[in-house]
């Protein structure tokens, strides 16, 4: 074996550091039924007392302990004892709460055996005292399932079952009268009653839990108004209990969101994702404790549509009186259409409603000539609207009379042109006649002069 060698000299830090290699040491060793604590986390029957001194009847009594690091409701757990087979001997009534780490104590103590404080005290139960033929001590959860169970005495001829529904086991052992059977560590529990179990001569009845009648409180939060389609809403909830447990909320009696909740801590859920329409949409928290015990709080939500429909603006317009087929039109749009109004020079003709993205006409034929104000009025389902106004001018029609005097300034250009083209004809054969003449008395006269 090799030896340790250890300075001669050793100041207080060495000291230190030696303890706590001893410490880790001793850690490491016990931390094998340290985990198997943590493991079976539930809780279990701690300590039975089953067969007091004298009279049985109003002084047994069972502990139970919760080794979690929850607090757990007892509402509706159902105590049971058995002889051949099991039977109830007692149901816990709402309200009371075995603490985390802590105990909780049930029965009687008529005769003041002990300096006990009950957390629930029952006027008598009927445990068995066992004898060369085993019984048993068992607690059920509010749905039934059996949590823990403790058989004791002799031989379990009578095919008890443990916590596994298996009968083939060794029984704890049966206490002397005065005596109990208890649990070390408190908790302790390797589902093996020859090393769980073990008789306690001077019992040590211990309590420790609690009763909660409180419903938990909310602070309420106010209604909401928010634009359709925008993010980064939701709605928050602070609530407050000892035992916390679940909380749902639900919109429109539908449940969205569930989970376990923290005393003052916010519970939130976000808008952005539900798709909620324009509208009110009516959301409900309730936050439930351990012991059942609720509360609720509803919160109205508004989606409003802030958003304006859209127009055009068509030109103003210029059209004869005598030619049909034209028409004023507006193109609108919007995610929620209603209605529209069309005026004409500030009187009402026509209400109708429209589809987003197509033609808004009116037929301008039969209008008077002159000038007309047109002005739509486009509305959205939510009351939203918009307008806009263009001028139609309307020509009036070539008349008959224009006509004719058109036509007679037309024989007169005629007619004068003709004269004109005559008076112009007659000129030209005038001047041809003076000039022959002109020419023959020329020519008469140079022949006189040669013949003088």
């Amino acid at each position: 074996m090799k030896k340790i060698l250890l300075p001669r000299k050793m100041n207080f830090s060495s000291y230190l550091v030696l303890i706590g290699i001893f410490l880790m040491i001793f850690q490491y060793n016990i931390t094998p039924v340290t985990s198997n604590i943590q493991a079976t986390a539930k809780v279990v029957i701690n300590e039975l007392y089953y067969d007091p001194v004298g009279n049985d009847a109003g002084s047994e009594w069972i502990e139970l302990y919760n080794p979690s690091n929850l607090p757990i409701s007892l509402a509706n757990w159902e105590i049971q004892s058995a002889g051949s087979s099991f039977n109830t001997e007692y149901t816990i009534p709402t309200g009371y709460i075995i603490k985390p780490n802590d105990f909780f104590l049930i029965g009687n103590d008529t005769v003041g055996s002990f300096s006990a404080t009950f957390d629930i005290e029952v006027s008598s139960f009927a445990f068995q005292n066992a004898g060369s033929v085993a019984d048993g001590v068992r607690i059920l959860d509010a749905s039934g399932t059996v949590i823990d169970t403790i058989i004791y005495g002799g031989s379990n001829s009578n095919g008890l079952v443990d916590d596994n529904g298996v009968t083939n086991f060794t029984p704890a052992p049966d206490a002397s009268e005065g005596q109990s059977l208890a649990r070390s560590p408190d908790g302790f529990d390797a589902d093996d009653f020859t090393i769980d179990i073990f008789v306690l001569t001077s019992p040590t009845p211990t309590s420790g839990g609690d009763y909660d009648n409180q419903a938990p409180q909310i602070i309420n939060q106010n209604n909401k108004t928010i634009p359709e389609g925008s993010l980064g809403n939701y709605l928050l909830w602070n609530a407050s209990d000892s035992y916390p447990d679940i909380y749902t909320i639900k919109q429109e009696g539908a449940e969205i969101s569930t989970g376990s909740w923290i005393s003052s801590s916010l519970i939130n859920i976000s808008l952005d994702n539900l798709n909620l329409k324009i509208g009110i949409h009516n959301f409900t928290l309730t936050v439930a404790d351990i012991s059942g015990n609720n509360a609720s709080d509803t919160v109205s939500v508004t989606i409003i549509d802030n958003v304006f429909p859209e127009i055009n603006h068509p030109s103003d317009l210029t059209v004869d009186q005598d030619v049909s087929g034209n028409y004023v039109e507006w193109i609108a749009s919007d995610n929620h259409t209603g209605t529209y109004e069309l005026y004409k020079n500030g009187t009402k003709i026509v209400t109708n409603t429209w589809n987003s993205g197509s033609p808004i006409q009116y037929s301008l034929d039969g209008l008077s000539a002159g000038y007309y104000n047109f002005t739509l009025v486009v509305l959205d389902s939510s009351g939203n609207l918009v307008s806009d106004t263009i001028i139609v001018t309307v020509n009036p029609p070539v008349t008959q009379t224009s006509s004719q005097t058109s036509s007679q300034d037309k024989s007169t250009t005629t007619t004068l042109q003709s004269v004109s083209d005559k008076s112009a004809s007659t000129d030209g054969f005038n001047i041809i006649i003076v000039f022959w003449a002109m020419l023959f008395g020329l020519a008469g006269n140079i022949i006189r002069k040669r013949r003088n």
